[in-house]
């Protein structure tokens, strides 16, 4: 945070400004601090971090359930959407918004919070004893299980099921769920 403020004071200087300079001394990669330059040295992401650092309030928006429509909606218009420019023409933080995206279209996680926003029913369900067995067995097989696509592949949320794997084996808090089934 003190480099990005201390290189947003720098950059008032204009064009007696040396980047290249500038990252040595602080030990930077001088390509790194030429983008941040190039894009206007605080990029919308970058602002907002430095702003919740020192205890501003954030310039960047949560995305909700109407962002979610409208992108879903954009989406549908123009598949190879830029993300970037949408999230930014939003207020909305771009690698937040990317993760919400996959293959020009909202990701199942993503799909399946805008249905429970608008009162649909789910399109993934709640990870049950029989998906941790499967899991335990998939993962026995294979330690280096693609977990994401394990999951999506069963209707499950990604990130529910991570919560359950550690380096290649389930954690204590699936096996105990596993336990308590009586498995």
């Amino acid at each position: 945070m003190d480099d990005l403020r201390a290189l947003n004071a720098a950059t008032a200087f204009g064009d007696k400004f040396n980047v290249a300079k500038w990252a040595r001394a602080r030990s930077l990669n001088s390509s790194t601090v030429r983008e941040l330059v190039r894009d206007g040295v605080l990029t919308p992401e970058a602002q907002n971090r430095l702003n919740r650092a020192e205890g501003k309030a954030p310039s960047l928006r949560q995305v909700e359930i109407d962002d979610l429509r409208a992108l879903s909606d954009a989406l549908a218009r123009d598949p190879k959407l830029n993300v970037t420019e949408w999230a930014r023409a939003r207020s909305l933080n771009f690698s937040t918004v990317k993760k919400l995206v996959q293959g020009g279209a909202l990701t199942p996680e993503a799909q399946n919070r805008l249905n429970r926003g608008d009162g649909k029913a789910p399109s993934l369900r709640q990870v049950e004893i029989d998906d941790l067995r499967a899991l335990s067995d998939a993962l026995a097989r294979d330690p280096k299980l693609n977990v994401t696509e394990w999951a999506r592949a069963r209707s499950l949320n990604f990130s529910t099921v991570r919560e359950f794997v550690r380096d290649g084996a389930l954690t204590s808090v699936a096996w105990e769920r596993l336990r308590v089934a009586g498995c």
